[in-house]
């Protein structure tokens, strides 16, 4: 990889730009062997506006294979320079059997052996990354699985600038899709909730549904009521009936202790 490629990249992310791909019909993702969105050969400037509203936050995961291992500290400035936030990081050393288990779903396909090989061989590092459509701009700054079809169309890609052209050899990992970033994600952050936050209009649309209903009925009670002590009566009455609160069988309300 020439050192120059990589410096104009990194010169072209301190302009505070993001880069991202217009996105296509789904193709097949030789890494995973699963569906994931083509790669059009067109990047383009994206100012990010952090007063935008964002309503697609969530969450993937990212692996900075053992080849790569001694260019992690470039990969992660990259990362930080296209706004994903670093939310758990963490440098392991599989064995043969959890990268096996990592990747179980390639079992049977001719590249699973290589695959695990790729994951087993040395240190990694892991992250769960965290940004508005992070799943599919990872996939986008990760460029093609294919080296050489990357360095080609997509030269300002990790996988142009840091993969190894001669034996088209992947030194990343990303998350396919929503259901495999969680499935990824908990395999190495256990205690990791992953969920997408809603946006702004679901917000609003839950609040109205299901919040602003309870408190306009107990508004109203607390005006017939007119208590000495609003405060205490109104948190009293929300306690009382709180629609999502556990509610216990008359019958065994009875049971005397």
């Amino acid at each position: 990889m020439s050192s120059d490629r990589l410096d104009s990249f990194l010169k072209y992310l301190e302009a505070g730009s993001d880069m991202y791909l217009k996105r296509g019909n789904s193709s097949s993702n030789s890494v995973l062997g699963s569906n994931s969105s083509s790669i059009d050969s067109r990047y383009a400037y994206n100012s990010t506006n952090k007063s935008e509203e964002i309503n697609n936050f969530e969450m993937t995961l990212a692996i900075i294979k053992p080849e790569a291992f001694d260019r992690r500290l470039e990969i992660e400035k990259i990362i930080r320079k296209e706004h994903f936030k670093i939310i758990h990081k963490t440098v392991v050393q599989l064995t043969p059997d959890q990268a096996s288990d990592f990747y179980s779903d390639q079992y049977g396909n001719l590249s699973f052996p290589k695959l695990v090989l790729s994951l087993s061989k040395g240190p990694i590092v892991v992250y769960c990354l965290c940004k508005d459509n992070a799943i599919n701009d990872w996939k986008t700054l990760l460029g093609p699985s294919d080296v050489p079809l990357a360095r080609k169309d997509h030269p300002f890609s990790l996988r142009a600038l840091f993969g190894v052209e001669e034996r088209n050899l992947d030194r990343l990992h990303g998350s396919d899709n929503r259901d495999k970033a969680e499935k990824e994600i908990h395999f190495f952050f256990p205690k990791i909730t992953v969920e997408r936050l809603r946006c702004e209009q679901e917000r609003l649309d839950y609040l109205n549904e299901h919040v602003v209903p309870v408190v306009l009925e107990g508004l109203v009670e607390l005006c017939r009521q007119k208590p000495a002590d609003p405060m205490i009566w109104f948190a009293d009455w929300l306690l009382d009936n709180n629609p999502n609160k556990p509610r216990m069988a008359p019958v065994l309300m009875r049971i005397p202790t």
